[in-house]
């Protein structure tokens, strides 16, 4: 049988029973399943007789980085029954505390974080608030375009002479080119990579540098509109699905007896 002692500890302290346990879940309530590994500590209650107290308080679980191997300062008789004993505590006081989305049927791994495990909901809505995006794209751009040949045709009937046109059909052009590489960011989706959060706090989409002068004041109030009509629509799309992510619960998984097993035991000193 091995011993074991605590990391750090100065003194080798009282001996307690270590039990490794795995857990092989299987809850019919909820439909998690879930296979894991951790130890459990069980203090004896005297020095002489040696034997385990399982009372709720004295039987408290560890994490393997707690302790190291050794070898035995002296042989401790194990107490018969304990591996039994200790699995009819488990399943009348133990509880496995994981994360659940309901509206998405996940549940966390055993010692995931709620913050990784909305992660992986985000990951799991990834295609659909994705197709959402590109249908938001397949609306919007055509707009642009539209709007954007409309004015080019509009400069072409002016009675102006050809380099006028071509030097205002040259600006229309560089303009909208700034206008689709600044949505470029927000409209084309990448695989694998979540899309950019515009602040719903903004009062307006984000800035063209350097053409709030220098660009008709009719048609750049016409674009900031529908620029403007695209930031609300993928800020509500993607406020929707986080929502949806991270609208996760608390929740208890209980073991049953058959789901439990010792599949080490030992003397841990201290």
């Amino acid at each position: 049988m091995k011993h074991y002692r605590r990391k750090g500890a100065q003194e080798l302290g009282s001996p307690s029973l270590l039990f490794e346990v795995w857990f092989d879940l299987q809850d019919p309530r909820s439909g998690f399943r879930g296979s894991s590994g951790t130890f459990f500590k069980a203090d004896l209650a005297d020095s002489v007789g040696f034997s385990p107290d399982f009372g709720q308080e004295n039987v408290v679980e560890l994490d393997s980085g707690q302790f190291v191997e050794m070898a035995a300062p002296r042989e401790i008789p194990w107490p018969l029954g304990s591996e039994e004993r200790l699995l009819e505590h488990l399943a009348q006081h133990h509880r496995i505390r994981i994360w659940g989305n309901p509206a998405l049927g996940l549940f966390s791994k055993r010692g995931e974080a709620a913050e990784e495990f909305v992660e992986r909901c985000r990951e799991a809505l990834c295609d659909e608030r994705n197709a959402r995006l590109r249908r938001l794209r397949e609306i919007f751009l055509p707009r642009f375009l539209e709007f954007e040949s409309k004015r080019l045709r509009s400069v072409e009937n002016e009675d102006e002479d050809e380099e006028s046109k071509e030097a205002r059909s040259v600006q229309i052009r560089s303009y909208f080119a700034a206008v689709h590489e600044n949505l470029s960011r927000w409209m084309v989706l990448r695989e694998g990579v979540q899309p950019p959060p515009h602040s719903a706090e903004s009062s307006g989409p984000p800035p063209l540098d350097g053409w709030e002068n220098s660009i008709d004041p009719d048609l750049r109030d016409h674009v900031e509109q529908l620029r403007g009509e695209f930031f609300s629509q993928y800020n509500r799309t993607l406020g929707k699905f986080e929502s949806k992510a991270s609208r996760i619960e608390a929740y208890e998984v209980v073991p049953t007896f058959p789901q439990i097993e010792v599949v080490s035991r030992g003397i841990l000193w201290g």
